[in-house]
């Protein structure tokens, strides 16, 4: 069996975390599938790129003033859909992101029944509302001629079509990969005979630098990391927690990434006392400044998505890390394993507070009962949560639905 996984490359900026995710994945994908290929479809590169198992495809996107988006899903689509129908018989199978439902979608879905596999990652109609919210934030309504059109397809038809359409693109899907249960549940709403399999997102095992451990001081560095800002990461959550907590001098938080300074506007009198920012750092800087630190925040407010469950990339990066992690949503194949929860500390996903008094003595529990934490930690995330080993149970899965397609 080969498969080709289908990459939409062109809104990532930099080499994000779903990139080095989609990548990692990749490379466990093809020694389960050997032949296997990466296809990255990328609107900012303008010649195609082709190696053994990658290519790069450029999408020169048409220059519309007016319903840009639909011209540019119609040209997106169109170039999937032609290097499907020229690899068809190569490839038993293309593994999609699931993007937002739209006709080219649709049109791309009815030409490949039961030949492409979706990935789901969110609880997709309510991450399209938050979008949505945030684009009309920015863009102010006006009837400019090319502001209208934007808010006539990328506003209203954008929500209408994925509550209309994406029921209809799962029902042509051959299947469906999920990262929680909770999410094959909301897939499973829409269509019940969809079949799905429940694979955990795993970390970057191409990226690893042996852990220091380090005993917890009297004063502990915590780190949290956003790529860019999201509703559902939670950092307004972590800022009201941390300054009504008694015992926050004992602790130093880190946020790296882009932050905006304005959700600290209530507390600048703990800017560089309590509070540091860091920008964006490289792969190795960030080693080092992880390295530093004795605990790490994951996302806090995954209930933006109206989600209890979550998967999320930067806590499988700190485990692999050797950082304890805590966590403000519930990640089922954490709790799943004793050997990683215990490293743990997890919240309910709402707006309740942090416990940081309860978070400061879980982690200086943690380091004052094992001098090698930050290593025992390290090894039980390269145990448990490789691509290698999440994906184990894909062949039979895409077997199964050999069967039945």
């Amino acid at each position: 069996m080969k498969i080709c996984y289908l990459y939409i490359a062109d809104n990532n900026n930099f080499e994000s975390g779903v990139d080095l995710k989609v990548k990692s994945k990749f490379d466990s994908l093809k020694d389960l599938f050997p032949g296997s290929i990466l296809v990255q479809f990328d609107g900012k590169i303008k010649s195609p790129n082709i190696s053994d198992s990658l290519y790069k495809i450029p999408v020169n996107y048409p220059n519309r003033n007016y319903f840009k988006q639909y011209f540019n899903q119609k040209k997106l689509f169109s170039l999937i859909g032609n290097f499907i129908k020229e690899n068809r018989n190569t490839y038993n199978y293309f593994i999609l992101r699931y993007p937002f439902a739209c006709l080219s979608l649709i049109r791309l879905m009815k030409k490949n029944e039961n030949k492409i596999i979706f990935e789901h990652n969110t609880n997709e109609i309510t991450e399209l509302k938050i979008i949505i919210q945030k684009n009309k934030q920015l863009i102010p309504f006006t009837f400019r001629p090319s502001i209208l059109s934007y808010y006539i397809s990328d506003i209203f038809f954008a929500l209408t079509l994925e509550k209309k359409l994406g029921k209809k693109a799962i029902k042509l899907a051959a299947g469906g990969i999920c990262v929680t249960p909770e999410i094959e549940f909301i897939e499973k709403l829409k269509y019940p005979s969809y079949k799905t399999i429940v694979i955990s997102n795993g970390l970057n095992s191409n990226i690893k630098k042996n852990a220091t451990n380090k005993r917890g001081s009297l004063k502990l560095k915590g780190v949290f990391i956003a790529g860019t800002y999201a509703a559902w990461h939670g950092i307004e959550r972590i800022i009201n927690s941390f300054i009504s907590t008694k015992t926050d001098r004992n602790i130093e938080l880190y946020f790296v990434g882009k932050i905006d300074k304005k959700l600290f506007k209530n507390c600048s009198e703990m800017i560089g006392v309590s509070f540091f920012f860091m920008d964006y750092l490289n792969q190795d800087n960030l080693n080092d400044f992880l390295d530093d630190m004795h605990f790490a925040i994951g996302t806090c407010a995954l209930h933006k998505t109206r989600l209890q469950e979550g998967s999320v990339l930067k806590v499988r990066e700190y485990l692999s890390a050797g950082l304890p992690v805590i966590i403000g949503h519930k990640d089922p194949y954490i709790e799943s394993i004793t050997d990683l929860k215990k490293y743990c500390l997890s919240f309910n996903a709402d707006d309740s507070l942090l416990n940081f008094e309860l978070i400061y003595d879980f982690v200086k529990k943690l380091y004052d009962q094992n001098i090698n934490l930050n290593t025992d930690i390290q090894q039980q995330a390269f145990k448990y949560l490789t691509w290698k080993q999440l994906l184990k149970p894909i062949p039979t899965f895409l077997n199964n639905l050999q069967k039945t397609t």
